[in-house]
């Protein structure tokens, strides 16, 4: 099993790493095109000023328009989320887990152990003081009203 799971993490490593590099390449394509189209809608002799500037600005705008759609697709991805989800829960397994259970202590004394509803809390479970129900917390997160009876109270506990 653990054969299996550093091969995954490798993957999700990987995919990361991958992500990143695409995001610097394409703005530099982005740019050099870009460039290109205004190297081109210069060197046309026959458009005024007035022509140039008003392509530039439909360019600017449709790559903008672009961009907006694209980010809020990405913001919106079900399967963006997971791997966020993922790498938050690769980067708190990496981490000193001294340091960060005492962190997670002196949080909860800080806390008196209740948690409310607006605070960011940790990975680690929330226990609604009202109906008990329990919700586990992967990665920092702002703390919601309990979806079972709206309880605005928490207490946090490790995760086991």
């Amino acid at each position: 099993m653990d054969k299996q799971k550093s091969g995954y993490d490798e993957i999700i490593n990987n995919l990361y790493d991958w992500l990143e590099d695409a995001t610097r390449h394409d703005v530099v394509e982005l740019i050099d095109i870009i460039e290109k189209a205004k190297a081109y809608v210069n060197a046309a002799e026959e458009l005024s000023a007035e022509e140039i500037r008003t392509l530039e600005n439909y360019l600017l705008r449709d790559f903008t328009t672009f961009t907006k759609q694209w980010k809020s697709e990405a913001e919106n991805s079900l399967w963006l989320d997971g791997i966020k989800g993922k790498l938050w829960q690769l980067l708190a397994a990496l981490s000193d887990a001294n340091q960060v259970q005492l962190f997670e202590m002196e949080m909860d004394v800080a806390h008196q152990g209740l948690y409310q509803v607006g605070e960011l809390v940790s990975v680690g479970v929330l226990t609604c003081n009202n109906c008990d129900h329990r919700h586990q917390v992967d990665f920092v997160e702002e703390i919601l009203p309990c979806i079972e009876c709206g309880a605005k109270t928490f207490t946090r506990t490790n995760i086991d």
